[in-house]
């Protein structure tokens, strides 16, 4: 007879997981560790608890490994574990943005050991890369966050211009320029092209020479609290 017989009141709490960020750690290498080490989360696999948001075991991460010579796709857990972690990067992007990122990564995966190998030199190959995907046969550990941005006109990381008031983003448009420098052995990387740049880990040439847009985000928001390695 529209008499209210009894009412209760529900909150909800809605939780923005920032997955296709960046997270990146130092090199394994002890002698080389300050050049860093990239990938990409690209998945939560467990069930929506506060619990199991921090548990870093249940997020998955795509990175480019010289063994076996392909994406692979440890944990996140696994990742933090295996040399000195730095941090998680990002910058707001849409939904459709954020999807796009992930898929791309998924693609790369899915090429496996026989189309699209780790480089240790190059940013990306070839140097002659046309901009379709199946020229592409190899990429850097942060060749595969780049690529997964910019193939999909992310601005990520590239050269400040002289001539314009914009940087030279986009690999797929730059790629001599983003692999300028990069001899066939990895201990001659430049600076301004090492992972540790491209982050925004190490600032001495940000803004300067080269810049990204990459910035420390948090992974969970709202933020639940410190994560669980």
């Amino acid at each position: 007879t529209g008499t209210e017989i009894s009412s209760d009141t529900v909150k909800a709490t809605v939780v923005m997981l920032n997955l296709g960020a960046g997270v990146c750690r130092a090199m394994a290498l002890y002698s080389l560790e300050e050049r860093g080490h990239a990938g990409l989360l690209t998945k939560f696999n467990g069930i929506c608890t506060p619990n199991n948001f921090r548990n870093s075991s249940l997020y998955t991460v795509h990175e480019m490994q010289l063994s076996p010579d392909c994406c692979v796709t440890p944990t996140w857990k696994e990742f933090h574990d295996s040399a000195v972690y730095w941090d998680e990067y990002g910058y707001d992007l849409t939904y459709i943005q954020r999807l796009k990122i992930l898929q791309t990564a998924k693609w790369v995966e899915s090429r496996g050991v026989q189309n699209i190998n780790y480089s240790m030199a190059k940013v990306l190959k070839p140097n002659n890369w046309t901009g379709q995907l199946n020229n592409l046969n190899k990429l850097r550990c942060d060749g595969i966050v780049e690529f997964c941005y910019e193939w999909n006109e992310i601005n990520l990381f590239g050269k400040k211009s002289t001539l314009t008031s914009n940087p030279h983003y986009s690999i797929v448009d730059y790629t001599e320029e983003h692999n300028k420098g990069t001899m066939s052995f990895y201990f001659f990387w430049p600076p301004h092209l090492y992972p540790a740049t491209q982050c925004g880990h190490e600032n001495l040439y940000q803004g300067i020479k080269w810049d990204t847009m990459f910035d420390s985000i948090n992974i969970i928001n709202p933020n639940m609290g410190s994560i669980n390695w």
